[in-house]
């Protein structure tokens, strides 16, 4: 399971001599804007991004352009790593997020991959860090936490789909056109629970309580991450509702 560490929390308290608990650095909320003063906190932001971008969880703008957007935020990768010759086939596969590689010709982002390295000066590493955080930041539904729902109870609304949350809303959205199709205010937000597996064969829910007494709704869903996702949105709630 993971979970966020609340900032009253003791971390020695969960990190055990047998290394069976991992520690990791992620920022949930992006309400105050980046400023990239010194080289570990480009990194950090970098790594994560990075990482989010790959697993197709900072969505890009399907259109005719993707394999433009692809390219571009490819040459940035490939600076990043301190790589001067162009990137090769498998380089660049690597620089491509996986629900995309299906979408795009090889061909065609390897030729636009070339032509910038060809025609633009070389960013150093740190340089090249910062301007992929600036183009991802563009990338519909960036700041959101991003989750993969496998069913959902809710009339019109076609699974799988994902589920992303920020630090004011919880947007319910398709997977390949980022078509919203519910969105929750977390100050609307009432009460939620997780919930077990119908079966063995299962993966656990989160039933989530919203609106006004005069209007009470429900929203429930089947995720692999139920209890990461509860646990995101109550430190956000948490974080919201304490004074700085």
């Amino acid at each position: 399971m993971v979970r966020p560490v609340r900032q009253e929390e003791y971390i020695h308290d969960y990190l055990l001599e047998d290394s069976s608990v991992a520690l990791g650095f992620r920022r949930l909320t992006w309400k105050v804007p980046l400023r990239f003063e010194n080289e570990i906190y480009t990194d950090l932001h970098y790594s994560q991004v990075l990482q989010d971008y790959l697993e197709g969880k900072l969505l890009l703008h399907y259109n005719s352009e993707l394999e433009q957007q692809v390219a571009s935020l490819a040459v940035f990768q490939h600076w990043a790593r301190g790589a001067g010759s162009s990137p090769t086939m498998q380089e660049l596969m690597s620089y491509t997020p996986q629900p995309v590689v299906q979408l795009v010709n090889p061909q065609i982002v390897q030729t636009r991959v070339t032509r910038q390295l060809q025609n633009v000066n070389p960013l150093g590493k740190t340089a090249a860090k910062i301007r992929f955080i600036e183009h991802v930041t563009q990338m519909p539904f960036f700041g959101y936490n991003v989750y993969t729902v496998q069913r959902i109870r809710q009339p019109g609304i076609p699974t799988p789909c994902f589920v992303g949350v920020n630090w004011e809303q919880m947007v319910v959205a398709d997977d390949k056109s980022q078509t919203p199709y519910c969105v929750i205010l977390l100050k609307d937000l009432q009460k939620m629970r997780t919930l077990q597996p119908i079966d063995d064969t299962g993966v656990p829910g989160l039933e989530m309580n919203y609106g006004s007494a005069e209007d009470p709704k429900t929203l429930w869903f089947e995720l692999h991450q139920a209890k990461e996702l509860y646990h995101t949105i109550a430190v956000i709630i948490e974080e919201a509702d304490t004074p700085h």
